[in-house]
């Protein structure tokens, strides 16, 4: 039972706090709040989030380690871009519908996979496959962006 109850609170936790990010950015747009330290604040408490809860998993061993590898190769490339190019071009990405779709989607799987752990091992697999692809999309769409910026 006491099980079942921290897994809840858990999950309820990371549901809210993926809907308060949201509407963070939300709030942030419709005001015209944004600011460069929020540009750079808002992606990484996501990415700490996420990348808390997909470790979690796969020490669980509910996600395979592959996966993680990847979020994490991703998110380390981004970061090493990211102080490059302020460091040389003064400019800050700010997210696109790939990434943020992308975060979406690691935010909901890794909340489905909280609340129901024991999903068939094919369920698993596909998320994680599809998952892998969206990463390496928003990587590369991310890549594009970055060489662009160098270029100019």
């Amino acid at each position: 039972m006491k099980k079942t109850c921290f897994v809840i609170l858990a999950a309820a936790i990371f549901f809210l706090a993926g809907v308060s990010d949201m509407l963070d950015g939300i709030i942030a747009r419709r005001f015209n709040l944004i600011s460069e330290l929020g540009k750079i604040l808002d992606p990484l408490a996501d990415k700490l989030m996420i990348a808390t809860v997909f470790f979690c998993l796969t020490v669980k061993e509910i996600i395979p380690v592959w996966l993680v590898l990847i979020i994490a190769a991703k998110e380390f490339c981004m970061l090493l871009g990211g102080f490059k190019l302020h460091k040389e071009a003064a400019g800050i990405f700010s997210s696109n519908s790939i990434g943020k779709f992308s975060t979406f989607f690691l935010t909901s799987g890794g909340l489905l996979f909280l609340v129901f752990p024991n999903l068939d091992i094919i369920y698993k697999n596909v998320y994680s496959a599809l998952a892998a692809l969206l990463i390496i999309i928003s990587f590369l769409s991310y890549f594009k962006a970055y060489q662009k910026v160098k270029k100019s």
